[in-house]
């Protein structure tokens, strides 16, 4: 089994994070992605935006994230939190993402849902920016 691609340590830096793409589900086939994320100035504190769209056919699982709650960027390392749904059906999500240039096929994306699934690999197709 190849190591896990580990962050390169740097400077904090950014306050954006966009991506698009696809890893090998832990079912088999493609599970594909899309996120957009931004750290912008509010009247009185930072405000995060943005959304994360996550989508396993082998796992028979779709996921949108709207309501995000962490932005952490340190170097070329995004850690994004938040939670979906609404009422009791609320559950929540952690994104990790690495991105480790161009192309974006060593880049790395990481999930885990509050009902307990979990993938993670480094990107078959696409490309993740933190900017």
């Amino acid at each position: 089994m190849p190591p896990s691609p580990t962050p390169s340590p740097t400077a904090p830096t950014g306050d954006d994070v966009d991506g698009t793409g696809s890893i090998v589900g832990p079912h088999g086939g493609l599970a594909t992605f899309q996120l957009n994320v931004k750290l912008q100035s509010g009247k009185k504190k930072p405000v995060i935006t943005g959304y994360v769209l996550f989508s396993d056919p082998g796992s028979k699982l779709s996921f949108n994230g709207t309501n995000i709650t962490t932005l952490s960027i340190v170097g070329n390392h995004a850690h994004i939190a938040g939670t979906t749904g609404a009422g009791k059906k609320k559950t929540s999500f952690i994104v990790d993402v690495i991105d480790n240039g161009f192309p974006g096929t060593n880049d790395f994306f990481s999930i885990q849902i509050g009902n307990g699934y979990s993938a993670s690999g480094t990107v078959v197709s696409g490309d993740i920016f933190i900017n």
